[in-house]
C-alpha cells in the first residue's frame, strides 16, 4: 500500500481509523526505496537508459511531503522522516544490473542519482512543511549516511556482510535483498532512538522548584 492509502485514506480517515489521529504520538515514516527501485525496472525507464529516473526522486518525496502535510493539518505535531539509502548497493539491484552487462554502471549510477534527488529534494520540503506548519517538528533519520558507514564498516554494526542476503544476523540484507533483517531492523531502531534521545533536553535537577505561598 502506498503513502497516500496508508495515511488519507486510512489513518486520518475517521470511518477506518475509529480511534482516531493522536496528535501528540511521534509518526514514523520511512518510505521511497522500493518506488525507486521499481520504477528503475519500468519499460519505459530502460528504453530511455534512466533519463527520467532523477525526477522520479524528486516526485517520490513531494509525494510525502504532501502525506505529511495532510497530518499536519490533522494536527500532528512530530514526525520522524527517514530518507532513502542508496539502493544501487542493495543485493537485488546489483543483481538486476548483471542482467544488463553493458548498461549495468549507467543503470545504478542512474539509480544513485534518483536517491540523491529524492534525499535533497526531501531537504526541502522539511522546510517548506515547517514553515507551513509553525507547530510541527520533522526530525530527519539520516538513512543514506548511516548506510553508507555500515557498508564501510559492518563488523562495526554487528555484521559481516552486506552485499549479499540472507536470513541471519550477519547480514544487513534479508534474502530478498532489499529489506533488512531482523538484526537490521535493531540496528535501525537503535540509530533512531539515538537520533530521538539526542533531542531531548537534559533535566539537570530532579530537585522541584520552590513555590512562594504568600
Amino acid at each position: 500500500q502506498d503513502l497516500t492509502q496508508q495515511v488519507s485514506k486510512r489513518y486520518l480517515n475517521p470511518a477506518f481509523n475509529t480511534g482516531g489521529v493522536q496528535p501528540g504520538a511521534l509518526h514514523v515514516i520511512v518510505i521511497g526505496a522500493n518506488d525507486i527501485m521499481l520504477a528503475s525496472v519500468g519499460m519505459e525507464q530502460i528504453l530511455s537508459q534512466w533519463s527520467g529516473l532523477e525526477k522520479m526522486g524528486v516526485t517520490i518525496a513531494q509525494s510525502t511531503e504532501g502525506q505529511i502535510d495532510a497530518l499536519a493539518k490533522a494536527g500532528v505535531k512530530h514526525v520522524l522522516w527517514g530518507n532513502v539509502f542508496d539502493v544501487a548497493q542493495a543485493p537485488s539491484v546489483v543483481q538486476r544490473a548483471k542482467a544488463l552487462p553493458s548498461l549495468a554502471p549507467t543503470y545504478l549510477a542512474a539509480v544513485t542519482k534518483a536517491v540523491r534527488a529524492h534525499n535533497t529534494e526531501m531537504d526541502a520540503a522539511v522546510v517548506r512543511l515547517e514553515m507551513a506548519h509553525p507547530g510541527l517538528k520533522i526530525i530527519k533519520l539520516d538513512l543514506f549516511a548511516r548506510f553508507n558507514e555500515v557498508a564501510a564498516d559492518p563488523a562495526k554494526f554487528g555484521f559481516t556482510d552486506v552485499t549479499t542476503g540472507a536470513n541471519d544476523s550477519k547480514h544487513l540484507f534479508s534474502a530478498d535483498g532489499l529489506h533488512p533483517t531482523p538484526q537490521g531492523h535493531k540496528m535501525l531502531a537503535d540509530f533512531a532512538f539515538a537520533v530521538l534521545s539526542a533531542g531531548v533536553p537534559t533535566q539537570t535537577s530532579t530537585q522541584a522548584a520552590p513555590v512562594s505561598v504568600p
